[in-house]
């Protein structure tokens, strides 16, 4: 009969030597003899446990190597046993010490419910200040902040655009649509960014649109501003900040061909009835090439008002084609498109394109604004 022995504490170790008082695994002694205690043996048993094939009578002559390996288990065991009382446990798991079990789970339990008491502390703490006046003030000065850094954020954005912009002699500022330089792929061919000095030293005219002479670009300006002042709608000043835009640039085709486009938009907006206005006039010589005129009402069911807007715009570019039964026509079909629905199943509804004298005009509705273009087509 085999049985394995615990080196620590002599407990039975299990078959895959787990000391179930030491809990953990050992090296175990292991016996595999079968001892008889008073009581006599046969002789099959005695050569199956020793090997023995010689006669019964001679078995003392086994005796010596039997007790030897019974001294070589005990001289082992007694090797090994202060070994295992002096090592260094090298597991996560340390054996246990049992007087110490009680008083490392108290200590245990008494952290928890300080942790769990100041957490409860600060979640009452926090109901209270989130009660308190101090909520409201600390939610002001976040808001505060949060607004000063997206200032601060826009500041940082208008100081790197004014450093592209161009400021001209009466300190409006334009952003360049194509920078200066910069050559851009565009259709069947490319065109070339030119600056403001550029296009002032060449002193000519673009050759890429017409051009209406009858007024400049800051006379139709004046006029216009002056004549929807007398209908009570005041445009805000625009000397300071950015003004308008400049396109300005010099197009190549493939074979060779060229042209020049030499536009100043100049914009006025108006915030009480949401209205934009922007002139294009050219760079070198003002003569118009187009206007543009959106409104998005703050208030819809307010309407619209760009028919008074198109009279006075009319009547300060000063061409009489416009004018008289074309300009009542005109504003007539203005006033139906404000006071149409916008069609989403159908875009076609929702726009119409006419042409007065040298002037092709659009008039387009949108979901919540209405628009014209003016664009002057020449000879």
């Amino acid at each position: 009969m085999g049985t394995k022995i615990c080196p620590v504490c002599d407990g039975k170790v299990n078959s895959i030597n787990f000391c179930k008082t030491c809990k953990r695994f050992v090296t175990p002694i292991e016996t595999s003899h079968t001892f008889y205690l008073n009581e006599r043996r046969e002789l099959e048993d005695y050569q199956r446990e020793y090997q023995y094939s010689r006669d019964v009578s001679d078995y003392s002559a086994d005796k010596p190597e039997v007790e030897d390996e019974v001294t070589d288990c005990h001289d082992e065991f007694e090797t090994e046993l202060p070994k295992w009382a002096n090592r260094t446990p090298t597991s996560a798991n340390p054996i246990p010490n049992p007087d110490m079990t009680y008083t490392t789970k108290k200590q245990k339990s008494k952290k928890a419910e300080g942790v769990i008491s100041g957490l409860l502390f600060l979640a009452a703490l926090a109901v209270c200040f989130r009660m308190s006046s101090l909520w409201d003030v600390w939610q002001q000065y976040r808001d505060e902040q949060e607004l000063q850094d997206s200032l601060d954020e826009m500041h940082e954005m208008m100081d790197e655009q004014d450093e592209k912009n161009y400021v001209d002699e009466n300190g409006y500022s334009y952003r360049y649509i194509y920078q200066p330089g910069e050559t851009t792929d565009y259709g069947t061919g490319s065109l070339v960014g030119l600056s403001a000095d550029e296009v002032y030293d060449r002193g000519e005219a673009c050759d890429g649109v017409a051009h209406y002479e009858g007024v400049t670009g800051d006379e139709l300006e004046a006029d216009f501003l002056q004549n929807a002042e007398k209908d009570g709608i005041l445009f805000e000043d625009t000397s300071t900040g950015t003004a308008g835009n400049l396109s300005l640039y010099e197009y190549s085709y493939q074979n060779g061909d060229t042209f020049t486009y030499y536009n100043k938009e100049k914009y006025i907006s108006d915030d009480e009835y949401g209205i934009d206005v922007s002139i294009n006039s050219d760079l070198n010589t003002q003569a118009i090439h187009s206007v543009r005129i959106w409104q998005y009402p703050p208030d819809v069911d307010d309407g619209f008002c760009l028919d008074q807007i198109y009279e006075d715009l009319v009547m300060a570019l000063g061409d009489e084609t416009l004018q008289g039964d074309s300009l009542e026509r005109t504003t007539e079909m203005i006033r139906s498109y404000q006071e149409k629905e916008y069609s989403a199943d159908d875009s076609s509804a929702n726009y119409t394109d006419l042409q007065i004298g040298k002037w092709s005009l659009t008039i387009s509705r949108g979901e919540t604004s209405l628009g014209i273009a003016m664009d002057y087509l020449g000879e």
